[in-house]
């Protein structure tokens, strides 16, 4: 019987994953041994949209290889399996009324450890601010991941540039239609404290619709 390197299922997995956009065929390879259901695992969670509905999500990855659901949906696999959280590499959040309302939603986003990518969005005809909401600790949270590289935030309404102080290794930062910013009273001082030098002009940043870094 011959034995392949992991690198060299790694490879094999990602090819497959890579033409399998419902995950069908990654799912099944999933179920062939142990060593496959980690890397599979990996490969399937990578991306979760959560939304009140697919049409009801803001910026949707351009390819259908992501997992869609609510955050009851996420809040049950997380319990349920809760070493998938270190497999969300892409996280892309619409709020949803109802989730407002159940704080225990923040021990669920604090299960997942590895993210990359975050988008969160605010619908428009959902009255919520950044600085005054129940779900902001989970926000921050993300927002602080030394793993973290992208963020992109629309309708961000009062949102706290503070908040990016300690993004360390952001590199790409999008804010569209935040309106009603919370401004910081000295921008050249916050932005000497902060660790993200590429930011290069704070008091920009608060009247700015895209920065890549």
């Amino acid at each position: 019987m011959t034995v392949l390197p992991l690198d060299v299922i790694w490879k094999l997995i990602g090819f497959l994953a890579a033409d399998d956009p419902k995950h069908s065929s990654t799912k099944a390879c999933s179920l062939v041994c142990r060593d496959f259901h980690a890397i599979c695992k990996k490969r399937i969670f990578a991306v979760i949209v959560l939304a009140p509905s697919i049409d009801e999500a803001y910026l949707v990855p351009t390819s259908s290889d992501f997992e869609c659901g609510n955050t009851s949906a996420l809040q049950a696999l997380l319990s349920r399996t809760p070493d998938i959280g270190e497999c969300i590499q892409d996280l892309h959040y619409t709020l949803a009324s109802n989730d407002l309302k159940c704080p225990d939603i923040i021990s669920t986003f604090k299960k997942i450890t590895n993210l990359r990518r975050l988008m969160i969005a605010f619908p428009i005809d959902l009255p919520a601010l950044w600085n005054n909401n129940p779900l902001r600790p989970a926000f921050i949270y993300h927002l602080h991941l030394p793993t973290l590289q992208s963020f992109a935030g629309f309708n961000l309404n009062a949102f706290v540039v503070a908040d990016l102080i300690a993004c360390v290794n952001l590199q790409s930062l999008i804010l569209m239609h935040a309106i009603k910013p919370v401004t910081v009273r000295s921008p050249s001082n916050y932005l000497a404290k902060s660790p993200m030098k590429k930011l290069q002009d704070i008091s920009t940043l608060l009247g700015l619709n895209t920065f890549s870094a």
